[in-house]
């Protein structure tokens, strides 16, 4: 045994296997030989060292023995078990005990070579991916290809690999990138930001060999090959892709540009046809309240009634339009429940009478009377379920029920229900009835008439307003059509406000008490004389003019008070003539008119951009044609009572004329910015969440900076926040920023606003434009 504390120790201590040997027997061996070999240090001591060594290899054993070979080579080595494995023998002649003696260290390379055969098989492997892949793939080594495969030279349609090997991608590829940057400068940049990075993705502009040019998506990897830090380059043509990018953008300008078409059409065809409805039922509600003989009462009524049919059909139609196009707006005002529910009463009440039916009101006394929502639209649903309840009962009543909703106790609900024992629906058509122009069959078309646009209306109204429609019908048995909204009641403040309003006669030619002088400005001689007629019948005093031009020289000469004006004329139209007058008012001009006039929109256009044009120019009201007489009186309490003060935040001249210049301006252009920021997706979404956590504090702050009229810091805020949004590409949220800077540079405070509400929509658009492209924001 072994005595020597020293060489003890470092057997012990030693992870490879060692082996003291003398004349090729073994005379120690340490843990780790004992493991590996299975031999018990007794059973290891005084046998040969060829024990443990296949018989292929005993003469190199014997030759290393006697120091014939190196002190280094590799054996098959022969465990206790039987078991082999592929070996590295190392051996020294040490000094031991005053004798020479072989130090001999083993170590088990079998995972090791098989490791050397798994990388050599994936090399292969690798090789047979690269060249045989679909995808075209290429090395680059210092801005140079070294290697590449077949489907790149097919890509690039040039005869060989030796064409493309030795070539930079500058040489592949036009002078410029879409971007501006010079090919050869932007490739190097690219290049660096993969080393960098490790991978780096974006879209390149290629040049095929033919000098055609082609758009690719390049992700570029670095690797390691033959211990040389290269780029692993996969080319994807994307060429198909952006044409498919440019059609849909394309028919997205088209289709708006037919959405524009569309909403002109309608507003003329409304103007064209609304325009002589307005003489024909303005004319008889007036020959009406001259008490005509009964015969002729009879005849008057006739015309009216067809009038008005018609006018609902034309008011369906641009109702439908209004709501395909996401136009409609539902309002949110406070109005009188019990009111709007006497008014549908008594206009129902005829139709009843007429065909010999009984009509039951049931109206909750728990009901409140005065809530929020949209009367009109209310009131449109519930004639529409009453009228189609009317055509479609030949015997019995109608029920029209208003209920309190009592089983919710947090938040109140009136259900509206219309009942009838009428020819019923048979189950199965209940879906078809609420589709556009159908009835639920050609029959019913025949026998009762009708467009059968009302339920679709009331339907997509009814969903609008956040409210659900519940249809019960059994054929032969009669129909039941129900919803119910939410309900806030109005305070005290407002309820007081209401019925003052309701104390006024409406309808009626109440005198005013002082005079009043209203200038009418329309091109229709009968339009013109019924309106006349109307305003003289309140105590008005009436001045005319046929056209815009004529309008402001009367502005200029005359005292006026109110004036209502026509938007479609010759010469001059009502938004041109309302601008020049507004800028005349802001230039002190007519020495009669010392105030801000009133002007109300006068026209058969009832679109809603209609009404937005007309505040935008400075109108401050609107009455549709065919004019409605109680609508008239209203617009003129209104004005002419003194204290009615118009807001100069009312006032939008053409500068800010947001919505119609910008209209054609992309939302958001992302392909744009991911181009700038060379595809970088995670830099891309950092930025326009940086953008969107500090909007919401710098909105605050420009709204107050509005309020505080405060030019220098509302002039530099916006011009900051232009920036940022040109920079991120929101090319329409940036053209409201330099509005806005614009309206700070000149003083223009009492128009900025409005400006600022244009602001907040445009950014919920931009909200949505983004969610739509899965960026959450």
């Amino acid at each position: 045994m072994v005595d020597d504390k020293y060489l003890q120790d470092f057997f012990d201590i030693s992870f490879e296997s060692l082996f003291m040997i003398e004349n090729g027997i073994c005379i120690n061996q340490n843990k780790a030989a004992e493991k590996m070999f299975g031999y018990s240090l007794e059973e290891a001591v005084g046998a040969s060292v060829l024990d443990c060594v296949h018989p292929v290899f005993h003469e190199i054993v014997k030759k290393s023995i006697m120091k014939e070979v190196g002190n280094t080579y590799q054996a098959l080595a022969i465990r206790k078990d039987g078991t082999t494995f592929l070996c590295e023998i190392q051996g020294k002649d040490v000094e031991y005990e005053g004798r020479t003696v072989r130090l001999t260290a083993i170590r088990d390379i079998s995972k090791h070579i098989k490791m050397k055969e798994e990388l050599i098989e994936a090399g292969k492997n690798f090789k047979r991916v690269f060249y045989n892949s679909f995808e075209a793939i290429a090395h680059i080594d210092k801005g140079r290809f070294i290697d590449c495969n077949d489907a790149l030279v097919d890509m690039l349609r040039a005869d060989s690999r030796d064409d493309i090997i030795d070539l930079g991608p500058g040489d592949l590829s036009p002078k410029y990138q879409p971007c501006g940057e010079l090919s050869s400068e932007k490739a190097i940049r690219m290049t660096k930001l993969a080393f960098n990075k490790g991978f780096h993705r974006f879209e390149w502009v290629n040049k095929r060999f033919d000098t055609s040019t082609f758009f690719v998506e390049i992700s570029l990897t670095a690797i390691k090959l033959n211990s040389k830090d290269i780029l692993h380059c996969v080319l994807r043509d994307i060429s198909k892709e952006k044409e498919l990018v440019e059609t849909i953008r394309e028919s997205a300008k088209e289709a708006r540009a037919a959405n524009r078409s569309k909403s002109e059409f309608l507003a003329n065809m409304s103007h064209e046809i609304r325009t002589p409805m307005n003489g024909i039922i303005t004319a008889t509600s007036l020959a009406l309240m001259s008490e005509p003989k009964p015969k002729i009462n009879e005849y008057l009524s006739a015309i009216n009634s067809s009038a008005s049919f018609l006018l609902n059909i034309i008011n369906d139609i641009l109702d439908l339009s209004k709501i395909e196009s996401n136009k409609l707006i539902i309002e949110y005002i406070p109005f009188s429940l019990k009111t709007l529910i006497s008014e549908i009463k008594e206009f129902i009440k005829l139709r009843v009478r007429e065909k010999k039916l009984i009509f039951n009101l049931k109206l909750d006394q728990d009901v409140p009377d005065f809530i929020y929502g949209d009367p009109t639209r209310i009131k449109q649903i519930l004639l529409n379920f009453l009228s189609n309840a009317v055509k479609f009962t030949e015997n019995g009543s109608i029920t029209l029920s208003v209920k309190l909703n009592k089983e919710s106790s947090k938040d109140k609900f009136i259900n509206f229900s219309v009942l009838d024992s009428g020819i019923g629906i048979p189950k199965d058509k209940i879906e078809k009835i609420f589709e556009r122009f159908s009835q639920k069959d050609s029959s019913v078309t025949r026998t009762y008439g009708g467009t059968g646009l009302g339920l679709t209306i009331s339907k997509k109204l009814i969903s609008l307003m956040n409210a659900k429609l519940y249809v019960n019908s059994e054929l032969g048995k009669g129909s039941e059509f129900a919803f119910s909204i939410k309900a806030k009641e109005a305070n005290k403040e407002v309820r007081d406000l209401i019925l003052e309003e309701s104390k006024q006669v409406v309808g009626k030619a109440r005198s005013l008490e002082k005079e009043f002088t209203v200038l009418i400005v329309e091109d229709n001689s009968i339009n013109m004389r019924m309106i006349k007629d109307i305003l003289e019948r309140k105590g008005c005093l009436v001045l005319e003019a046929e056209n815009g031009r004529l309008a402001i020289s009367k502005y200029l000469n005359e005292k006026i008070d109110l004036i209502l004006m026509d938007l479609q004329m010759p010469v001059m139209n009502g938004i041109e003539a309302t601008k020049k007058i507004r800028k005349l008012e802001n230039e002190n001009s007519s020495s009669f008119n010392s105030r801000k006039i009133p002007i109300v929109a006068l026209t058969a256009n009832v679109m809603l951009e209609d009404r937005q044009i007309a505040k935008n120019v400075g109108m401050n009201d609107f009455l549709s044609k065919p004019i409605n007489i109680a609508e008239v009186y209203r617009v003129i309490e209104k004005y002419s009572n003194e204290d009615n003060v118009i807001p100069e935040d009312l006032y939008l001249d053409d500068d800010f004329n947001y919505k119609d210049e910008d209209e054609d301006l992309d939302v958001f252009d992302c392909e744009e910015l991911l181009e700038i920021l060379d595809n970088n997706k995670e830099l891309f979404e950092a930025l326009i969440n940086e953008f969107f956590q500090k909007l919401p504090q710098e909105l605050k702050e420009i709204e107050s900076l509005i309020k505080l009229k405060n030019r220098d810091a509302l002039k530099l805020l916006s011009h900051k926040m232009k920036g940022q949004t040109l920079n991120l590409r929101f090319n329409k949220l940036a053209s409201i920023f330099k509005k806005l800077e614009e309206g700070a540079l000149e003083f223009k405070f009492n128009k900025l606003s409005n400006l600022f509400e244009f602001l907040k929509t445009e950014v919920e658009n931009v909200r949505d434009t983004l969610k739509t492209g899965d960026i959450i924001v």
